[in-house]
């Protein structure tokens, strides 16, 4: 996912692709955000350079859920 918003042509491409990772309702529950901001730390180590690339934005509109 991260590959394909790097990469979109189109804003409104990107921000439909954004649209589905902010509103997957897994990731609504704290587990669930905490699984996705590990996965995408993970991510910023990718060996694709636009994934990498990608992986600190998305980050950064993310925060862990309080308990």
């Amino acid at each position: 996912m991260l590959l394909a918003r790097s990469q979109a042509a189109e804003t409104w491409t990107a921000d439909e692709i954004q649209a589905a990772l902010d509103c997957d309702p897994d990731w609504m529950t704290t587990e669930g955000a905490d699984r996705l901001i590990r996965q995408v730390h993970e991510l910023a180590a990718d060996e694709d350079a636009d994934v990498r690339d990608e992986a600190p934005r998305i980050l950064a509109r993310l925060r862990p859920r309080s308990r």
